[in-house]
């Protein structure tokens, strides 16, 4: 009469287990951390911006961190295409942050319409080692520049008024095989078949001087008030990239009107 059928005694465990699974999942989840979906992410390296200015190239870089700060202890951005690398130096963040890193311009970066950029930031978040990688192509525009801005004329004798404007230092070394010609006669006023040295050196970026030029064939002493003019001439320059220079020769022309006391 008091023995339990073998049904109840099977009914009572699998009830004995049931609550004692309940009472375990309802502690393991007071202590869990609860991770809602988009709340963590991984910490991220991007570049936003190349720019190329005073002989050098300037990578913009933004990195973020998750909800944890990072403290970055180091780590480099390189041009793939020339195996140039710039380190990246160690700061703490918190949110994020615009790191600009340098590299300078080299011949071998004018050659190229675009760069490729590897990098890599390695720190400690959360008390763990973190990388974070990242790459980007970026349009790199090189611009080399040479304009005449203003020349006057009196008796063989011209000055010459140049804009310049080089991504790297550079050197003017000559003016050569230039000439004034009158069009509205289409005559000659003055020209050289000569070489004019000139060996001024400049900082990259932007530079506007004057040089005193004689010419050999001297056809007119003045120009005539109301008339068109046209000088036009070659420039020789000198560009310094680091470890190698390039001479380039451009070919310069500057039409004006002349009005007698202009």
């Amino acid at each position: 009469m008091n023995t339990m059928k073998f049904e109840e005694k099977v009914f009572i465990a699998i009830v004995l287990v049931m609550l004692l699974s309940s009472m375990v999942l309802v502690f393991y989840t007071k202590n869990i951390i609860k991770v809602e979906r988009g709340v963590l992410s991984p910490p991220t390296a991007k570049v936003l911006d190349v720019k190329l200015t005073q002989g050098k190239i300037i990578i913009t870089i933004l990195i973020n961190d998750t909800i944890y700060p990072i403290n970055v202890t180091g780590g480099y951005v390189q041009i793939y295409q020339t195996n140039q690398t710039a380190k990246i130096p160690p700061f703490s963040l918190s949110g994020s942050k615009k790191i600009n890193v340098t590299i300078p311009f080299s011949y071998e970066d004018s050659t190229l319409s675009s760069l490729i950029l590897r990098g890599l930031v390695q720190g400690i978040m959360n008390g763990s080692l973190v990388y974070i990688t990242f790459s980007s192509t970026e349009p790199i525009h090189v611009v080399y520049s040479i304009d005449v801005k203003n020349v006057t004329y009196s008796r063989g004798i011209s000055n010459l008024t140049l804009y310049t404007f080089f991504p790297v230092n550079y050197t003017v070394i000559s003016v050569q095989f230039y000439s004034i010609a009158n069009d509205n006669l289409s005559v000659f006023i003055a020209r050289t078949n000569q070489i004019t040295p000139v060996n001024l050196s400049f900082p990259a970026g932007e530079n506007t001087f004057s040089l005193k030029l004689n010419y050999s064939e001297v056809f007119y002493n003045s120009l005539m008030n109301g008339n068109l003019y046209t000088f036009s001439g070659k420039v020789t320059v000198l560009l310094h990239y680091p470890g190698y220079n390039e001479s380039k020769t451009f070919y310069v022309t500057h039409e004006f009107l002349y009005i007698n006391g202009s």
